[in-house]
């Protein structure tokens, strides 16, 4: 019977050894994979901002308004990239500056093919480009580094995030550990300094001038934290202080078309820290929970199986070898 109950065991712990393997194997690697049909929506808004805005053909600066920048990302089905089974999804992102009036301060558009387990731009791409003005494409543009969110179990290091205005991959320092709405978060920060982003005509009389239009150059600088649930790498909280102005030949500092500090509403950072939690939820369990526990109790099992079968086994061959004769034999022996 010990022995039955042994093989019975052995048996159980094979499967649970297995299916583990099985979770680690092939369940984790499809699951940390970001999606082909993405759809999500983000918005954040900033406080008596300085911005630029073009009324009828006329430029202005518009000084303390408030500003709502909505970000939708979506995955594109349509591009051959994007295959079913494949490891490249195709994703773009429109992203629109607006006051409270409707007034469009910006407006911007991309679109990459994402490697879907790094989450950096695929090495080959049939339809990646870059939309900073209406109607001007630039086409075959590759945006290195990570985009759009972060890879799956985010480590405690610096990664390059590409940043749209210098058109490169910037560092993003790990600033520490962190929470938000009581999910716990990994903090990096980008900090970039005044550069050169675009040489510019504008209309004089916008930079105090008197020439009906003068050359400028555009300058950009930035500091933008990143608030990442590291197991899904998805970024629940954001804030971004952007600076843009316009400087003349010669001039160390210029006058001001942007300045605004951006932050998530609340409602974002409420969704996204729901969708990572539950997220981080589905890949703990095949990446670390369930096959810690399946290849754990597994083993356990196994070890107490081979006990029954072959210790008892042992015990039981050998009192048949020692065993008294039959009382057959003894009567036949008299």
């Amino acid at each position: 019977m010990r022995r039955t109950v042994g093989f019975i065991l052995l048996g159980l712990g094979v499967f649970g050894v297995a299916l583990g393997l099985l979770l680690l194997l092939y369940a984790y690697p499809g699951l940390a994979k970001i999606p082909l049909d993405q759809q999500s929506t983000s918005k954040a808004e900033a406080k008596g901002a300085t911005a630029l805005a073009v009324t009828d053909g006329k430029a202005e600066i518009l000084r303390g308004v408030n500003l709502t920048a909505t970000r939708k990302v979506e995955g594109n089905l349509t591009v051959a990239d994007a295959k079913p089974d494949g490891d490249v999804a195709v994703w773009q992102e429109g992203v629109r500056v607006t006051t409270p009036e409707g007034k469009v301060v910006s407006a911007t558009l991309r679109q990459e093919c994402l490697d879907r387990q790094t989450n950096e731009a695929a090495s080959s791409c049939s339809d990646r480009w870059i939309e900073a003005e209406q109607g001007k494409r630039e086409k075959g543009f590759r945006q290195d580094g990570q985009n759009f969110k972060f890879p799956f179990f985010t480590e405690q290091r610096s990664y390059g995030m590409f940043d749209m205005s210098l058109r490169r991959a910037v560092e993003a320092r790990y600033d520490g550990e962190d929470t938000v709405k009581d999910l716990d978060v990994y903090r990096f920060v980008q900090d970039v300094a005044p550069t050169k982003i675009a040489d510019q005509k504008v209309p004089g009389a916008l930079v105090g001038r008197s020439e009906s239009t003068v050359d400028t150059e555009r300058y950009y600088s930035v500091k933008r934290t990143l608030w990442i649930e590291p197991v899904s790498g998805m970024i629940v909280k954001a804030e971004e202080t952007n600076r843009q102005e316009l400087r003349l030949p010669g001039q160390s500092t210029g006058t001001v078309v942007s300045d605004a500090n951006f932050l998530y509403t609340d409602a974002t950072i409420d969704d996204f820290v729901k969708q990572a939690s539950e997220n981080r939820s589905k890949l703990r369990l095949v990446a670390s929970i369930g096959p810690a526990v399946l290849i754990s109790v597994g083993g356990v099992l196994i070890l107490v199986g081979a006990v029954l079968v072959f210790l008892y086994g042992r015990r039981e061959g050998g009192n048949g070898r020692h065993a008294p004769p039959a009382p057959s034999e003894l009567v036949g022996s008299r």
